[in-house]
């Protein structure tokens, strides 16, 4: 088996074994060097936060903040006041709030994820971040430097969000300056195995459970399904499996049970239901 792959000074792993990762790998060690904006793009579950974080922590910038926001489960005006603050005002709610996202990530990375979701009135303010490093936070009129780097993520398909404007064109184009897709796992099955142990070891460690090791068709099982929500998926089956496991093995009906999918359901003879 190969070693796994992991850059330097990442505190989460990125596990790869195929050459599709180990090529978006080595992409990753080179745009970390520049400053330009950065879009990660793939299926949800896929490890596009820890790509960014990759981005992040092997660049000059690494000693610097990196700052998130998901705009997926925010409202508007949450996401407005989360990103730019706003001026202090006595009568506002928010008067212990007034430093937001984008100025906590001053000489740092500012990631948003889910950026298809970005409500228009910030696309703007965000485009006029990474066109001049400016921004203006709420209910102020002066605008605020902030030297930040852009990197954003998404599973839509921005070109439509802008065809069906939803998103600003001009935005879009300057943050997708580099963008670096993330395979889903059904296409790399290769990193199955290398990801199946690795998280079976981490949960063992972190559960205070003996080592576990997988049966020959458990693994095969793993290999040969779909995988619809990706790492994030494979990493909460195995963790499940190793929370019930009674013995050191795991083996292929505990495993299908963890997975919690109809198409996993054994069949009478102990086989799975689903073909791939």
């Amino acid at each position: 088996m190969n070693t796994l792959r992991q850059l330097s000074a990442v505190s989460d792993a990125i596990v790869a074994e195929s050459k599709r990762m180990r090529d978006l790998l080595a992409v990753v060690e080179k745009v970390a060097a520049l400053t330009v904006p950065v879009c990660v793009v793939g299926e949800t579950g896929t490890g596009k936060n820890l790509v960014a974080r990759a981005i992040h922590f092997n660049s000059p910038r690494r000693n610097r903040p990196f700052v998130g926001v998901r705009c997926a489960t925010m409202t508007e005006e949450f996401v407005k006041r989360s990103l730019v603050g706003h001026a202090r005002r006595a009568s506002s709610p928010f008067a212990d709030h007034r430093q937001g996202l984008v100025a906590k990530a001053d000489t740092g990375t500012l990631f948003i994820d889910h950026v298809a979701e970005l409500p228009l009135p910030l696309q703007a303010q965000i485009l006029g971040l990474v066109e001049t490093g400016d921004f203006t936070n709420g209910g102020g009129t002066k605008p605020i430097k902030s030297d930040v780097r852009l990197i954003t993520a998404t599973n839509k398909d921005l070109g439509t969000a802008v065809a069906a404007g939803r998103f600003r064109e001009d935005l879009y184009y300057w943050m997708t300056v580099v963008s670096i897709h993330v395979p889903p796992l059904r296409e790399r099955k290769e990193d199955i195995p290398v990801l199946a142990n690795y998280f079976l070891q981490r949960f063992s460690l972190l559960h205070g459970r003996t080592h576990r090791e997988l049966s020959r068709r458990a693994l095969d099982f793993l290999v040969d399904y779909s995988w619809p929500g990706n790492v994030r998926e494979l990493e909460q089956v195995i963790e499940r499996a190793v929370m019930r496991a009674k013995g050191w093995v795991i083996d292929l009906p505990l495993l299908a049970e963890s997975c919690d999918r109809p198409e996993n359901r054994l069949t009478p003879w102990g086989q799975p239901c689903h073909n791939n």
